[in-house]
């Protein structure tokens, strides 16, 4: 992985390759236990000399027993010691990993999440597991097994104030719509579903300060919400807002990354276009105005996108396999190169100022045509401002 001062060079990338073969894929080449039928379905960057690991071969059903009870099969110790360097702002001690380790050799990360103790939640798009870890210590462990709720886990969010997990979760198939679904943070164990009216793909999410929850629809161009006071119960997804700029044509792959201020706005991005637009959240929870962002440059086929604070985003660019930052100011934005050399990148969570990035290895996945010649360990990287 290189580190970029100002540098905007694109190189070559698979994604809308990938991109082309998700909105038109069957329900062939998916991992054990994902899709609606349930049949079986790069390199990593620099590695750290401190790692965590596991195994992923615990098949527990989440809705007869928590999934998060290990043991020495599915959890394995590093023994390496870890140089302690500070303390961050959730309490975690902070140390020179650069990587954590994700369990298995079919695992293709993509959504990430983290909550407020720090601890890091990633999903696999090919079996439907989620591993949690938190940085710093020495393994990994299971929250969600594959066969378990989930289908192909996309974006996630924690909500830490009601104790849950949630999940775009989709169907590579195309068989069944997408849902958002929210599971018991400590257990893993499916409290409600929030199903799309049609099929498509529910890709990422955000939560605002009202504990409203959005996602981003990528083929059918619209941004979806459950109101917190239906979280908890089974209910439909609503059509939240739309827009012409959002479209996209038949095969492609359009709204990805989802980002609430902190104040009384959503950022989405369009990984086919490489727009960004801003949706005005009225008082009366409407969408309100929704703006094209002037860009100094098209994104390179944006992805997962956070908001850091003081006007910047920070969004995954998969067409320069790279992490980049988005200086906002009113209408406009530009965009620069934080690091790069990132394998097929896709979400990242934010713990303690530093983003822990997916790579995905997704031109590997066998779902989007790959040769499922990935070359494990998958990996969570980290990367400092």
């Amino acid at each position: 992985m290189k580190i970029f001062q100002d540098s905007r060079v694109k190189t070559p990338s698979m994604a809308i390759a990938i991109a082309i073969a998700i909105a038109g894929c069957g329900d062939d080449g998916l991992g054990e236990g994902s899709g609606s039928t349930g049949e079986d379905s790069t390199s990593p960057s620099s590695s750290s000399s401190t790692t965590m690991s596991a195994d992923s071969s615990s098949t527990t059903d989440p809705q007869t027993s928590s999934s998060t009870t290990t043991d020495t099969d599915t959890d394995t110790d590093t023994d390496t010691d870890t140089e302690q360097t500070g303390t961050g702002t959730t309490g975690m001690e902070l140390c020179d990993q650069t990587n954590i380790e994700l369990p298995g050799d079919d695992f293709f990360p993509e959504g990430t999440a983290w909550d407020a103790e720090g601890t890091l939640y990633a999903a696999s798009l090919a079996t439907g597991s989620v591993a949690r870890a938190t940085p710093c210590q020495s393994k990994t462990e299971q929250l969600v097994p594959s066969g378990g709720p989930l289908r192909n886990p996309l974006g996630m969010i924690v909500d830490d104030a009601n104790g849950w997990l949630i999940v775009c979760d989709s169907d590579l198939g195309f068989m069944e719509p997408p849902s958002i679904d929210v599971l018991a943070l400590d257990t893993g164990i499916l409290a409600a579903t929030h199903d799309f009216d049609a099929v498509g793909i529910c890709n990422d999410l955000a939560l605002d300060g009202d504990g409203n929850v959005y996602a981003t629809e990528s083929i059918g161009g619209r941004v979806m919400r459950v109101r917190a006071d239906d979280l908890a119960r089974d209910t439909p997804a609503q059509t939240w807002a739309t827009d012409p700029d959002f479209a996209v044509g038949m095969g492609e792959f359009g709204l990805n990354g989802i980002a609430y201020d902190d104040d009384a706005s959503l950022y989405v991005v369009n990984f086919q276009q490489g727009e960004l637009h801003r949706i005005d959240i009225e008082d009366n929870g409407d969408a309100g105005a929704i703006t094209a962002i002037t860009l100094d440059a098209p994104l390179a086929n944006p992805d997962g996108m956070k908001w850091r604070g003081d006007g910047e985003l920070w969004v995954i660019e998969q067409g320069l396999s790279a992490i980049s930052r988005i200086t906002l100011d009113g209408d406009s934005a530009s965009a620069e190169i934080v690091a790069d050399g990132l394998d097929i990148p896709t979400t990242f969570a934010l713990i303690d100022g530093s983003a822990w990035i997916a790579e995905g290895q997704l031109d590997h996945m066998p779902a989007f045509g790959g040769d499922g010649a990935s070359e494990p360990p998958f990996v969570v990287t980290r990367v400092d401002p």
